[in-house]
């Protein structure tokens, strides 16, 4: 009887076994799906809030009156939201160089805020008297470098 019977298929637990496996595999891959989509989704968000900054950066640097800069305001991106922003200057060691700290908010609901700081040369910006005062305190320094060198 034992050659009459011949096996066909597959067991019971051998069915089980590869479901289980199938299933895994399946919940694996969309675990690995959804993660790729979330952080495609995260970059566009990044990728667009380095375009806005960059691009309100690019015109308040524009603002050559320091008092229309230190004003701050609001200004229209080319998408039509708007954001508002201020601006710090401080005058540096180093003649006619400024550091501006410009801070950006867009949003009203979840705002997102910005802050950046970088350097302008802008000798308009020079009080006269503290740029003539500088401008000797750097001839008395470079006069005492020659003197010790020669």
């Amino acid at each position: 009887m034992n050659g009459f019977f011949k096996k066909i298929g597959f067991s019971l637990i051998e069915v089980m076994v590869a479901l289980v496996l199938f299933s895994l595999s399946i919940a694996l891959l969309t675990n690995s799906y959804m993660n790729a989509v979330l952080a495609k989704e995260n970059n566009k968000n990044s990728q667009n809030e380095n375009a806005f900054i960059a691009w309100a950066k690019d015109f308040i640097t524009t603002i050559e009156d320091k008092d229309k800069l230190l004003q701050g305001g609001e200004l229209t991106l080319p998408s039509n939201e708007q954001i508002q922003w201020s601006a710090e200057i401080n005058e540096t060691e180093n003649l006619d160089l400024f550091s501006l700290m410009i801070q950006i908010e867009k949003g009203e609901n979840e705002p997102i805020k910005s802050a950046l700081r970088f350097y302008l040369l802008r000798p308009e910006w020079s009080e006269s008297e503290e740029r003539k005062q500088l401008l000797e305190k750097k001839k008395t320094y470079i006069e005492s470098l020659q003197q010790n060198y020669f």
